[in-house]
């Protein structure tokens, strides 16, 4: 324990705030609990820009060499790419745990990097969303056994990304990467962002995952905006193209492909918030409703998204989450923007629109 917090502890039991058996409960429990030094923020910053220099300065100098190795020269080098990092991590684990991260997160990124440049040596041919999957795989299995928080991210980002490529290469080899197969494709990016967003609710009784659902939390909050807006270009109703997907796809994968982009963040959703995971199953229902919306004329959709955003910040204040309310804040806000750039402006005029902007 710090000098400083030993003085805080006084300073309460000279007031009276806690009493002397608690002074000397806590100090028991902080002897036999070794105390959790988190590393400062210039610590964090040069780890970070130490493992991007790294890791751009082997990239570099692979690249630099690349063309003068012969092939068996060339997989070497990329075995020895992934297994450099990950054993100068497990070799600094007991001595430096934030420099054995910072490794293994370089290893795991190194691993996609030696996947893909796998396929180029031998010429493989092979469907390239495998070579995401072999990713995401070992990126789950890496957080699996170091329980760190960038494997963790890294997990959280590209099975999301193998499931996407898995379902553009499956509608491009039947030429039907249209509008509608697209629609599938932004509500399961969505929806898996809205999961991430909102994983944090009432207190869990397994503290240890929070710093996990903390994680994905971010990660939801950076991809929902760009998703959203995605969702709701692809989501307008374009008159001719609604039986497209029928005509062009077929039944089963357009099933196939609605029952993941529905089913998976509904599952993730039901893991980390158990039975208050019903209110995002109303989320789910919400993005349903969207298609028919753009059949009840042009300014169904805007009041939809308004609704949407209320709702947002009515489950914020639900789970007293300040990040939710300004997210349905900032989508209301958007909803508003985009209803008068879109129907009003053309009316008034771009001068007049301007000034009333202004």
């Amino acid at each position: 324990m710090s000098d400083d917090w030993q003085r805080h502890l006084e300073r309460w039991a000279d007031a009276g705030v806690i009493d002397t058996d608690t002074v000397e409960r806590v100090r028991t429990f902080e002897r036999s609990h070794p105390h959790d030094e988190r590393l400062s923020w210039p610590i964090r910053l040069a780890l970070v820009f130490g493992a991007v220099a790294l890791g751009a300065g082997v990239l570099l100098f692979v690249s630099a060499h690349w063309d003068g190795l012969p092939p068996a020269s060339r997989f070497s080098l990329v075995l020895l790419l992934t297994a450099v990092f990950h054993v100068g991590g497990g070799a600094a684990s007991s001595r430096q745990p934030a420099l054995a991260t910072a490794l293994h997160a370089i290893g795991t990124l190194a691993l996609g990097a030696s996947i893909f440049l796998t396929g180029q040596i031998f010429h493989l041919d092979e469907r390239w969303p495998a070579g995401f999957m072999l990713w995401a795989l070992g990126a789950v299995i890496a957080w699996l056994l170091l329980r760190d928080l960038p494997q963790c991210g890294l997990s959280a980002l590209l099975v999301p990304l193998w499931l996407s490529t898995e379902w553009v290469d499956a509608t491009a080899a039947l030429s039907a990467l249209t509008r509608d197969s697209s629609r599938v494709l932004a509500v399961g990016l969505f929806l898996t962002s809205l999961s991430y967003f909102t994983c944090l609710g009432h207190r869990t009784a397994r503290p240890r995952l929070e710093r996990y659902r903390s994680l994905l939390v971010r990660i939801g909050t950076i991809a929902l905006v760009p998703t959203a807006a995605l969702l709701a270009v692809i989501a307008y109703d374009i008159p001719g193209e609604r039986n497209l997907l029928s005509e062009r796809m077929g039944p089963a994968l357009h099933s196939a492909g609605c029952l993941v982009a529905l089913v998976l963040p509904l599952g993730l959703s039901i893991v980390t918030r158990r039975r208050h995971a019903w209110i995002f199953g109303v989320a789910v229902a919400w993005v349903i409703m969207l298609w028919p919306m753009s059949a009840l004329g042009a300014l169904a959709p805007f009041g939809w998204w308004a609704l949407g955003s209320i709702g947002l910040v009515g489950w914020g204040l639900m789970d007293s989450r300040t990040e939710r309310i300004n997210m349905g804040a900032v989508v209301f806000g958007s909803s508003v923007l985009a209803f008068y750039f879109s129907q009003v402006m053309d009316k008034l005029g771009r001068s007049a629109s301007l000034i009333v902007v202004g």
